[in-house]
């Protein structure tokens, strides 16, 4: 197929879960709000005829708190949530459905920093650039300045990296 005749839309839902849970409550906190970003966006495509879905891709991340093996785990299974939610609540074929997870994102971290800084970044920065995630960069920055940086991120950035990605993928039939 052509791709130049493929066409997407996407956003990210900032779904808010009990503490390590992985099933979706609707009405806990704001995920009414979140899940009809995503409604909105499928019902913006399957409202028109002339348009069919090609592909549901889910991408989600987790915050860097806790040990990388169970932000792994709740990336995962969070996105699972999603995509079983969706699911149950539209007809689209399973094989639509392109689950993936990255655990934590620390990327995204480093993206929220550069674009509205923080006290420490110029130690914060090069933690994160020299170390790896294996190599203690998370007690790294835990230790720096009696956990104050880390404060600091965890009040102001790390609910923004709690999240899944969306893109809805679909071409015109007519």
């Amino acid at each position: 197929e052509d791709e130049k005749n493929i066409y997407y839309k996407e956003g990210s839902a900032y779904l808010d879960f009990p503490l390590n849970q992985t099933y979706i409550l609707p009405d806990f906190r704001r995920n009414q709000k979140e899940l009809d970003k995503i409604r909105v966006t499928l019902d913006s495509i399957t409202s028109n005829p002339d348009y069919e879905i090609t592909g549901i891709y889910l991408t989600g991340y987790a915050s860097p708190e806790g040990s990388y093996a169970q932000n792994e785990v709740l990336s995962r299974d969070r996105t699972r949530a999603l995509r079983n939610y969706l699911l149950r609540r539209y007809s689209f074929p399973e094989n639509l459905y392109h689950v993936d997870w990255r655990g934590e994102d620390w990327i995204g971290l480093k993206r929220l920093i550069l674009l509205y800084g923080m006290p420490n970044e110029e130690q914060v920065l090069p933690i994160m650039e020299n170390y790896s995630v294996f190599e203690g960069r998370e007690k790294r920055l835990m230790d720096l300045n009696n956990r104050k940086p880390y404060k600091y991120m965890m009040k102001h950035f790390f609910s923004e990296l709690r999240r899944v990605d969306y893109k809805i993928t679909y071409k015109v039939i007519k």
